[in-house]
């Protein structure tokens, strides 16, 4: 007869679950179990009804109520890696699915209360420490990517990520001493060539930054100057020491041309930002774009310009 529809005692289930806490167990040993309880099953190949659904659904609600239950799944758990497959069949299983807003409210307020926790806190700080440094793998980044794809969000929702994505963490205060830490390490970032770049370049793209009508007529001003030597790249293309020019010469020459617009740069001081640029090895014209109401001025100036040594 085996073991099949034996009852055990909660003193034995209690020995068996102490036998097994904390031990990893391989894909293959996981799927054997697996396959040897729906053969086992007294439901197998049986439907289960919306009632029995029900049923489950709220006794195992009930007992996830219990702490040291909770605990005790938590420990089983512990170390135990999920194979490819049950992953896949899990996002494939929970895509597309519609929960209810009383559903996300007790997700959330669950995660709320968690994070109040030093304990939690700590944990999840060194779990995110193991797996890189806080850094996602590319191919973590495509998981995520195609879960989230045709995911519809609340409007709400979109607000909430839109905030978090600014720094207004929602929910979320940040001691004094973590904005320090925060201010200090973009600083430090800041000072690598490589991040500034990097930062300053995508940030330019996200915006789908185009010319603006003065910097298309600076454009026009600097073809008939200079034809052929000067090339657009206010998209972000380049930059230099952490600075996005407007213009710069094609030809290997140092030089770069800024189009300032009247209300942007209202008050700015231009020998500040000319000599950010001279301190890279590299010379800086900037046009105003009240100025260029006076085409043949402007031009003499780039001629000028152009021809400095």
């Amino acid at each position: 007869m085996g073991m099949h529809g034996r009852h055990h005692s909660e003193e034995t289930k209690e020995r068996f679950s102490n036998i097994n806490t904390g031990k990893t167990m391989s894909t293959e040993s996981r799927e054997k179990m697996r396959l040897k309880a729906v053969g086992n099953s007294s439901h197998s190949g049986h439907k289960l009804t919306d009632e029995q659904k029900a049923n489950i659904a709220e006794k195992t609600r009930l007992a996830m109520q219990n702490p040291a239950i909770r605990e005790k799944l938590s420990k089983a758990h512990t170390g135990l890696k999920q194979s490819k497959e049950t992953i896949d069949r899990r996002t494939s299983k929970n895509k597309g699915k519609k929960r209810s807003q009383e559903f996300k409210d007790r997700i959330s307020q669950k995660a709320k209360e968690r994070w109040q926790t030093e304990e939690y806190k700590t944990k999840q700080t060194e779990a995110k420490k193991d797996i890189g440094g806080w850094h996602i793998t590319e191919e973590h980044k495509a998981i995520i990517s195609e879960y989230h794809k045709g995911v519809k969000r609340t409007e709400q929702a979109k607000i909430n990520i839109g905030n978090g994505r600014r720094g207004k963490g929602v929910g979320v205060k940040h001691t004094d001493e973590h904005k320090k830490k925060i201010s200090e390490a973009s600083k430090r970032n800041w000072q690598n060539p490589e991040y500034r770049q990097k930062t300053v370049t995508a940030t330019m793209k996200a915006a789908h930054r185009r010319p603006t009508k003065p910097e298309l007529k600076l454009g026009e001003l600097l073809d008939q100057a200079c034809p052929g030597e000067y090339e657009y790249v206010g998209d972000g293309k380049v930059i230099i020491g952490g600075l996005c020019p407007d213009f710069i010469h094609s030809n290997g020459t140092h030089k770069v041309v800024l189009m300032h617009g009247d209300y942007w740069h209202k008050g700015e001081d231009v020998d500040v930002t000319i000599g950010r640029y001279n301190e890279e090895g590299y010379d800086c014209l900037v046009i105003w774009e009240r100025q260029l109401r006076y085409e043949n001025k402007v031009l003499i100036r780039i001629g000028e310009f152009n021809n400095e040594k």
